[in-house]
C-alpha cells in the first residue's frame, strides 16, 4: 500500500474505462428517469390548469358572435435556388439566409480549431513531447474531430454537406499523415490510426448515444455531470489507498 500508482499507469489498467462505462449507464438511467418525471409534471399541470375554476362559467355571460376562420388556407412559401433565380426579393432572402449559415459554421470552425490546438499543446506538455509542426498539426487535426459534429449539429448540414466535410476532413488528415511518414520512415501506419481512433472513438459513441432524440434535450448534459461525479470518487478512492494516514483515518 505504501507504493504510489502512476496516473498513466492507473488509466491505462482500466479505471478510466470504467469512468467513462459507468458514467454511461448512470447518465442513461438519470435522463430518462429525469425526462419522465417531467413529462408526468408537464401533464399533471395542463390537467389542473383544464380543472381550474377560472376556465368553469359561473353566472350569465352575453352570447358570442360565431368565430368565423380565414377562408383562405395557410400557405408556405419555401425559396429554392431556382426561384432565387428568377426573383430579387427571393433572391436577397436566399443569399442572407446562406450567409448567415456560413458564418455559423466559421465561427464553429474556428473556435472548434482553438480548442485542438489547445488540447494539442496540454497533450504534449503533459507527455513531456517536443513541438515538431507536422506532429502538431496531425494531432491539432484528430482532435479537431469534434468541429464536423458541432457544424452539423448547428448549421443541420445534408448528406451531401456532411460527405464534402468528411472528405475535406480525412483529406487533410491523409497529407499530414503522409508528410510525417515520410519525415519518420521508421513510424507505423497502424499508430497514426490508433491515435485517432484513440482520441475521437468513445467520445464519438457516447456522443451518438446520447444525441437520440428521448434524451437529446437532457442527456448531454447530464452526461457531463455524471462524468465529473463518477471521476471524483474514483479520484477520492485512489488518494485514499495511497495515503497511509487517510485510510487509519477511516
Amino acid at each position: 500500500m505504501s507504493q504510489r500508482s502512476d496516473p498513466l499507469t492507473v488509466a491505462l489498467t482500466g479505471q478510466l474505462s470504467f469512468i467513462l462505462v459507468a458514467s454511461t449507464v448512470l447518465a442513461l438511467v438519470a435522463s430518462y428517469l429525469l425526462l419522465r418525471l417531467y413529462r408526468r409534471a408537464v401533464i399533471r399541470s395542463m390537467l389542473l390548469r383544464s380543472r381550474s375554476e377560472i376556465l368553469q362559467t359561473k353566472g350569465y355571460l352575453p352570447s358570442e358572435t360565431e368565430h368565423r376562420s380565414h377562408d383562405a388556407p395557410l400557405g408556405f412559401s419555401f425559396v429554392t435556388r431556382a426561384e432565387a433565380r428568377t426573383n430579387r426579393d427571393a433572391a436577397m432572402f436566399y443569399r442572407r439566409a446562406n450567409r448567415r449559415q456560413l458564418l455559423i459554421a466559421f465561427v464553429h470552425v474556428i473556435a472548434g480549431c482553438c480548442f485542438a490546438a489547445a488540447m494539442t499543446t496540454a497533450f504534449l506538455t503533459a507527455s513531456k513531447m517536443d513541438f515538431f509542426p507536422f506532429r502538431f498539426m496531425y494531432l491539432t487535426w484528430a482532435n479537431a474531430w469534434p468541429v464536423l459534429i458541432a457544424v452539423d449539429l448547428v448549421v443541420g448540414l445534408s448528406r451531401r454537406g456532411k460527405l464534402i466535410g468528411l472528405v475535406i476532413y480525412f483529406l487533410i488528415g491523409g497529407v499530414l499523415g503522409a508528410v510525417l511518414l515520410a519525415k519518420n520512415p521508421g513510424l507505423p501506419v497502424g499508430q497514426l490510426l490508433y491515435l485517432w481512433l484513440e482520441f475521437n472513438a468513445v467520445p464519438t459513441v457516447l456522443l451518438l448515444i446520447f444525441l437520440n432524440r428521448r434524451i437529446r434535450a437532457l442527456g448531454p448534459l447530464v452526461l457531463v455531470f455524471m462524468i465529473l461525479a463518477v471521476t471524483g470518487a474514483s479520484f477520492v478512492v485512489t488518494l485514499t489507498g495511497n495515503n497511509q494516514k487517510l485510510l487509519r483515518a477511516v
